[in-house]
This record gives structure tokens, C-alpha cells and sequence, in this order.
């Protein structure tokens, strides 16, 4: 499946996104989930920019085709 490294992405940053809001700790973990979260976040959303959802002009569309299709990122 093409979108699985996308969409694990997405949802290991929003699981970063809520163990950096429950720890209370200290700074320094508060930080490193920061940081994880930044990391996929930043990365899905790279993706999704270079793959044709966000420029389609360019012609580089892995995700882009298959959403055309109706079938998915996996087409």
C-alpha cells in the first residue's frame, strides 16, 4: 500500500502530539515528543505536497492518481 508510510505518519505524530501534552514531567521528555511529533508531521505533510495532491502541475503524482481513480493512494 503506497499511503502506509504516510498514514503511519500521521498517526505516530498525533500520538507524539498527545504524549507531549500528558507529560508534565520534565522539559527535556516534553521536548522529545515534541520533536517526534515535528518529525512525522513534517514528513506526511512533505509528502503530500510532493506527490501531486499539493502540486499536480508539476507532474509528480504518487498519491495523485490513484485519488483521481477514486481508488486511493494504493492504485
Amino acid at each position: 500500500m503506497a499511503a502506509g508510510g504516510t498514514l503511519a505518519n500521521l498517526i505516530f505524530g498525533a500520538l507524539f502530539f498527545v504524549a507531549e501534552r500528558a507529560v508534565r514531567q520534565t522539559a527535556s521528555w516534553r521536548y522529545f515528543f515534541w520533536l517526534l511529533m515535528t518529525f512525522n508531521l513534517f514528513d506526511a505533510g512533505g509528502y503530500f505536497l510532493f506527490s501531486g495532491v499539493g502540486i499536480s502541475v508539476i507532474g509528480l503524482r504518487l498519491w495523485g492518481n490513484g485519488i483521481r481513480r477514486g481508488r486511493g493512494a494504493s492504485a
